[in-house]
């Protein structure tokens, strides 16, 4: 039961591809990707499809800049970065390009308005 649980946990951490966080500001007014902005954290596996999660936010228009690094085995970085109006991101979202280079994602800055979800995927 030890070694079945271990495995688990081992492919769990495995599966996860890319992690970083994203920053927020007010719209007109890029984050610096400082300690000091609003942030959070995010993990995208492109195994599991995009991830489309809640603005955590305080205002649907705003800035996003994001980075990521590699923490998995299979480097399918995210392609597009996008503020959606409805939870499921699939119409009506304004999309960024990701920046994919090496074992690295990065956005250095999106303005989106109305985004009450944040879309991350392919």
């Amino acid at each position: 039961m030890k070694t079945a649980l271990l495995v688990l946990l081992a492919a769990a951490f495995t599966n996860a591809q890319f992690s970083g966080l994203m920053f927020f500001r007010d719209s007109g007014d890029c984050p610096q990707q400082t300690a000091s902005e609003s942030q959070t954290s995010w993990t995208y596996d492109a195994s599991e499809g995009n991830l489309c999660f809640s603005n955590p936010y305080e205002s649907d228009d705003l800035d996003v800049a994001f980075s990521g690094e590699l923490i998995g085995t299979n480097a399918v970085a995210p392609k597009k970065l996008g503020g959606c109006p409805t939870s499921s991101c699939d119409k009506d979202c304004t999309t960024v390009d990701v920046e994919a280079s090496g074992n690295g994602a990065l956005v250095e800055c999106a303005q989106f308005s109305g985004a009450s979800y944040l879309y991350l995927g392919q």
